[in-house]
Protein backbone atom coordinates (compact mmCIF):
# COMPACT_ATOMS: atom_id res chain seq x y z
CA UNK A 1 0.00 0.00 0.00
CA UNK A 2 1.20 3.85 -0.73
CA UNK A 3 0.67 6.46 0.60
CA UNK A 4 -0.01 9.82 -0.90
CA UNK A 5 2.46 12.95 -1.16
CA UNK A 6 -0.52 14.96 0.42
CA UNK A 7 -0.71 12.35 3.33
CA UNK A 8 3.12 11.35 4.03
CA UNK A 9 3.61 15.22 3.96
CA UNK A 10 0.97 15.61 6.97
CA UNK A 11 2.51 12.38 8.59
CA UNK A 12 5.51 14.41 8.64
CA UNK A 13 4.34 17.35 9.97
CA UNK A 14 2.55 15.87 13.25
CA UNK A 15 5.82 13.68 13.46
CA UNK A 16 7.88 17.02 13.57
CA UNK A 17 4.93 18.35 15.95
CA UNK A 18 5.02 15.87 18.11
CA UNK A 19 8.84 15.56 18.02
CA UNK A 20 8.90 19.14 19.06
CA UNK A 21 6.75 18.94 21.31
CA UNK A 22 8.62 16.03 23.35
CA UNK A 23 11.54 18.48 23.33
CA UNK A 24 9.45 21.49 25.24
CA UNK A 25 8.27 18.76 27.62
CA UNK A 26 11.65 17.57 28.21
CA UNK A 27 13.44 20.81 28.18
CA UNK A 28 11.07 22.02 30.89
CA UNK A 29 11.74 19.02 33.03
CA UNK A 30 15.07 19.58 32.72
CA UNK A 31 14.54 23.35 33.78
CA UNK A 32 12.51 22.44 36.24
CA UNK A 33 15.25 19.79 37.74
CA UNK A 34 18.19 22.50 37.29
CA UNK A 35 15.95 25.27 39.49
CA UNK A 36 15.49 22.38 42.21
CA UNK A 37 19.06 21.96 42.13
CA UNK A 38 19.86 25.31 42.23
CA UNK A 39 17.30 26.33 44.89
CA UNK A 40 19.38 23.80 47.24
CA UNK A 41 22.66 24.75 46.57
CA UNK A 42 21.48 28.39 47.43
CA UNK A 43 20.49 27.17 50.71
CA UNK A 44 23.27 25.65 51.83
CA UNK A 45 25.83 28.40 50.33
CA UNK A 46 25.03 31.89 51.67
CA UNK A 47 26.71 33.81 49.49
CA UNK A 48 24.64 32.85 46.28
CA UNK A 49 24.66 35.73 44.11
CA UNK A 50 27.06 33.63 41.78
CA UNK A 51 24.37 30.81 41.87
CA UNK A 52 21.98 33.22 41.24
CA UNK A 53 23.37 34.94 38.00
CA UNK A 54 24.00 31.30 36.99
CA UNK A 55 20.40 30.46 37.59
CA UNK A 56 19.23 33.33 35.59
CA UNK A 57 21.74 32.36 32.50
CA UNK A 58 20.76 28.82 32.61
CA UNK A 59 17.11 29.97 32.18
CA UNK A 60 17.29 32.68 29.82
CA UNK A 61 19.82 29.54 27.43
CA UNK A 62 16.57 27.48 27.97
CA UNK A 63 14.30 29.50 27.48
CA UNK A 64 15.96 30.82 23.97
CA UNK A 65 16.43 26.38 23.36
CA UNK A 66 12.45 26.44 23.70
CA UNK A 67 11.55 29.57 22.05
CA UNK A 68 14.39 30.43 20.03
CA UNK A 69 12.84 29.93 16.16
CA UNK A 70 9.48 32.23 15.75
CA UNK A 71 8.95 30.84 12.50
CA UNK A 72 5.66 28.52 12.54
CA UNK A 73 5.67 25.22 11.22
CA UNK A 74 3.35 26.31 8.44
CA UNK A 75 5.46 29.38 7.06
CA UNK A 76 8.18 26.95 6.67
CA UNK A 77 6.25 24.67 5.01
CA UNK A 78 4.90 27.56 2.53
CA UNK A 79 8.54 28.15 1.90
CA UNK A 80 9.25 25.15 0.81
CA UNK A 81 6.94 24.59 -1.67
CA UNK A 82 7.55 28.25 -2.81
CA UNK A 83 11.15 27.44 -3.33
CA UNK A 84 10.75 24.23 -5.10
Amino acid sequence: MTISAWDQLKLDQERRITDRLIAKAEARAKREELEASLRRRIQVHRDHSSLERYAADERQRIHEMIHGDKTSLMTKIGRWFRAA
